[in-house]
């Protein structure tokens, strides 16, 4: 494992906001021991990361606070009500995207990977944190819980997005599969949840845009025949 980067942690960040809240420590504790021989600064580095994305999502709660009582002093003269006591914090939804925390949602994000963030996320990292420098200050394991997370390790995807699109509509019409969803993007969010892309970072709605379509997503028609020789699932029942 090679000396990890500013943007290597930022996709941990992506991983654990995705994890179960009771698990973040845990998750925390399996990327240490994956890294630890070449990152010797892991524990110091993860939690700069989470510090700053603290920091951020204050600012950015902040300018919210500020543009929308400036907006009612506008509207009324004056302002009535304290925004600051009258918003619930817990439901306002920011976003997070290329390791920073934002309130606006940025369309061009559409193409690339991003994920809500509410301060319930944050507090889970925050959480997490603290039980992964727990486990590693008292040396206390769950084994069972270990194995939870790395049974839940997505598989890697090593092909393109139209390819993967193409031969799990191909396995699900060959019977092999259960279509997630009748909606391609939602069953995007399905499987992004249990894969991964070596080369490549789709999203939902990009996978969307080839799943359970009516076209192939796949455009070299020799390539489409290789994969066609996957015999249905019911000729082998024969």
């Amino acid at each position: 494992m090679s000396y990890l980067l500013e943007e290597d942690y930022s996709k941990i960040i992506e991983k654990a906001i995705t994890t179960n809240t009771e698990k973040v420590g845990y998750f925390f504790h399996s990327e240490y021991i994956r890294v630890k021989e070449s990152n010797f600064d892991f524990i110091e580095c993860l939690t700069k990361t989470i510090n700053e994305l603290e920091i951020r999502y204050n600012e950015e709660k902040e300018k919210l606070i500020v543009k929308e009582s400036d907006k009612e002093i506008r509207l009324k003269g004056y302002c009535e009500t304290d925004f600051r006591d009258t918003t619930d914090w817990n439901e306002t939804i920011f976003w997070y995207h290329n390791g920073k925390v934002f309130f606006e949602f940025n369309f061009y994000w559409k193409e690339n990977q991003y994920l809500q963030f509410k301060l319930s996320t944050l507090n889970k990292l925050i959480t997490g944190l603290d039980k992964f420098k727990e486990l590693i200050n008292d040396n206390v394991i769950d084994e069972k819980k270990i194995n939870e997370i790395d049974s839940v390790k997505k598989l890697k995807w090593k092909g393109t997005p139209a390819q993967f699109c193409y031969i799990i509509d191909l396995l699900i019409n060959k019977g092999y599969l259960e279509q997630p969803t009748p909606k391609g993007e939602r069953s995007g969010k399905v499987l992004l949840s249990h894969f991964e892309f070596e080369n490549d970072n789709p999203t939902f709605q990009s996978l969307g845009r080839n799943l359970h379509k009516n076209f192939d997503s796949i455009k070299s028609i020799e390539h489409r025949k290789l994969f066609q020789k996957i015999p249905h699932r019911n000729e082998l029942d024969k």
